[in-house]
């Protein structure tokens, strides 16, 4: 086991999210939200960020806490990510509660 991998997702044929945890999405069916981690580095900074795609105006957003180590689990309520603090979801003692509504996110361009 290595990784992270971190790819480019395209949706037809069309890059949508670049440099993000390859496959460890969520998707939100009710609100058309794709959730995924960005990859992030400056310089020798290396570090991750909760993010999302909304596919009605094809906006991604950027939650503004940034991780050493995260991982998507699943959506366990309309304003909750289960998150491991990790690169994988086999450590259950690793695993926290992303409120979704008391995050600050921005928009990204």
């Amino acid at each position: 086991m290595g990784g992270p991998y971190i790819c480019d997702a395209r949706l037809n044929n069309e890059v949508i999210i670049e440099k993000c945890l390859a496959d460890n999405f969520v998707y939100d069916e009710k609100r058309g939200l794709l959730f995924f981690i960005q990859y992030h580095t400056i310089n020798y900074y290396q570090g991750f960020t909760i993010n999302f795609y909304q596919f009605l105006t094809k906006e991604t957003y950027q939650f503004t806490r940034e991780f050493d180590m995260v991982y998507l689990g699943s959506l366990i309520s309309d304003h909750e990510l289960e998150i491991f603090h990790s690169f994988h979801d086999q450590f259950r003692e690793k695993i926290s509660v992303f409120n979704l509504d008391d995050e600050d996110f921005v928009l990204l361009d």
